[in-house]
């Protein structure tokens, strides 16, 4: 179902400037852009770590049920999705930023006991962190709610203990 895939890149001095394209007839379209500049000192020939970078994505799904190959037949997922990604920084770090919605989420694994609808997804990727704005799915004649920040890899608290997740969630009448 691809309709289109463009790639257009630029190499000069050892920097690069790229953009990407891609649609398909599922209603899968995402549009990229890199820019890799050159680092100061860095030898002739080499990307060196220290490379400013900049990577911007945006991605609109209409349809979730493209993942459903990888899904298989244990579940079936649908709903709608938009993404608009930024990283920032240089090659050796470069922080991801932006959005993640999606709406008319919806799971189903009978054989689990699993039908979830109506469901809804804000987060917020900033500094190295995730922030679910609100994670929520119908249940049954209930609703499950859900809100906070994922733990990010690498992350150490001060007492040097890993980063721990933080999510308040609620469940009125869900069913699962």
């Amino acid at each position: 179902g691809v309709t289109a895939i463009d790639l257009s890149a630029k190499f000069r001095d050892d920097a690069v400037e790229a953009t990407a394209g891609f649609r398909s007839a599922q209603g899968v379209n995402a549009d990229a852009q890199l820019s890799i500049g050159v680092a100061t000192n860095a030898p002739p020939g080499h990307v060196a770590a220290d490379a400013p970078l900049r990577l911007a994505l945006t991605a609109d799904m209409a349809t979730l049920r493209v993942f459903q190959p990888w899904v298989g037949t244990a579940a079936v997922v649908d709903g709608n999705a938009r993404a608009e990604l930024v990283a920032l920084g240089t090659m050796a770090r470069a922080p991801l930023s932006g959005t993640l919605r999606g709406e008319a989420l919806r799971i189903d694994a009978p054989q689990y006991g699993v039908f979830f609808a109506d469901g809804r997804l804000d987060a917020r990727f900033a500094d190295g962190t995730v922030k679910i704005e609100e994670l929520s799915f119908v249940g049954g004649a209930g609703r499950f709610t859900a809100s906070g920040t994922l733990a990010t890899p690498g992350e150490v608290r001060r007492d040097g203990q890993g980063a721990a997740a933080r999510m308040t969630w609620r469940a009125e009448k869900f069913r699962l």
